[in-house]
């Protein structure tokens, strides 16, 4: 429904039934529905919402990271950002910053998609994150995703109020009396450790040279046979060359 109305004098109609109507008259007529909007309206609407999506992209790639309140930390150089958004540095990476960037304890980067990480390179950085400000700093997600499909989701990687409950059912597991009990049994497994270190040190062979050990394999084997031997009072025999099932599936990993 369209209004028209004061029409001039050369105003006429061509269709037949509208020629009864006189010019300068108020008329109000249906006409058939019309596409409004044209393509230009379209290509238009359509250039205003991509131009939306890259600036809001851009802003957060790239722009908000300027406005860090974190941005007068230590950082090491990454390259331009547009190179490494899909780049997440990894623990040689880490241990590189430690060693060559000059830090107070905390060490700023970017991680995938250009997130902000702030990385604990000190013992007392890591204190203060884990034990006197524990709710006040939340995992980086991925570092989450990683963890939840390793280890499930447990009390290393909860969250807040979660992890608050969590912490309190495993309090009775954890107290002074228990802990102080399994100091032989956690005596004994670094015993076995240090025993297993100063052998693989020792030798010569074709694998690895003298004054080399596989750390990693060997802290892994003492943390199981600790659990083990506390928790469920079974040994895994996971220092043996061929130990049991569950404890050479483990330290192999």
């Amino acid at each position: 429904m369209i209004a028209m109305d004061l029409f001039n004098d050369s105003v006429s109609f061509s269709a037949p039934m509208l020629h009864h109507i006189t010019p300068k008259s108020e008329v109000s007529v249906l006409l058939p529905r019309l596409h409004l909007l044209s393509s230009a309206v379209l290509a238009r609407a359509v250039f205003v919402s991509l131009l939306a999506c890259v600036s809001w992209l851009m802003f957060v790639l790239f722009v908000r990271q300027k406005l860090s309140p974190h941005r007068h930390l230590p950082s090491p150089k990454q390259g331009w950002a547009i190179f490494r958004l899909l780049h997440e540095p990894n623990v040689n990476e880490l241990e590189h910053w430690i060693d060559t960037i000059p830090n107070d304890g905390v060490i700023r980067y970017f991680g995938l998609w250009n997130e902000e990480r702030l990385f604990a390179a000190s013992p007392d950085a890591v204190k203060d994150l884990l034990v006197k400000q524990p709710y006040a700093y939340v995992k980086p997600h991925l570092q989450f995703v990683l963890a939840d499909n390793v280890t499930s989701t447990g009390l290393l990687i909860l969250e807040g109020d979660v992890h608050r409950k969590a912490r309190k059912a495993f309090n009775p597991a954890f107290n002074a009396e228990r802990v102080r009990k399994s100091y032989p049994v956690m005596l004994n497994c670094v015993s076995q450790l240090v025993d297993k270190i100063a052998k693989q040190t020792a030798q010569d062979t074709g694998s690895k040279p003298a004054g080399q050990a596989a750390i990693t394999r060997l802290v892994s084997a003492a943390s199981i046979d600790s659990f083990g031997l506390w928790g469920l009072s079974r040994s895994f025999n996971a220092f043996a060359e061929k130990p049991r099932s569950i404890g050479k599936h483990t330290s192999s990993s």
